[in-house]
């Protein structure tokens, strides 16, 4: 079977430590073609998606960052600290009101 990985950059293979999805595959007996577009956000990567020829996949995996996700990052209200992504959404939309 072959599957197309698609996302932002958790669909990209990195050179080091290679991915999750291949490491799957390769137990499995499956193929892979990535289709990563790192720091691109669901538009792009949906555009990806439509234009994959499906024909040649038995299925996409699709592999993208949560928003969601509380590991945080460096926030510019917040100095150098680290916040949550739940925290800066928050932020935004309060930004709207």
């Amino acid at each position: 079977m072959r599957y197309a990985v698609v996302g932002d950059s958790y669909a990209v293979v990195d050179p080091e430590h290679g991915h999750w999805a291949q490491y799957w595959a390769d137990n499995n007996n499956h193929k892979l073609d990535f289709y990563g577009l790192e720091g691109s956000n669901l538009v792009n990567i949906a555009q990806v998606v439509e234009r994959l020829d499906h024909t040649l996949y038995d299925g996409v995996i699709f592999h993208y960052t949560s928003p969601l996700r509380a590991e945080g990052a460096v926030y510019p209200k917040a100095g150098n600290n680290k916040i949550p992504v739940v925290v800066q959404m928050v932020d935004v939309y309060r930004d709207w009101e």
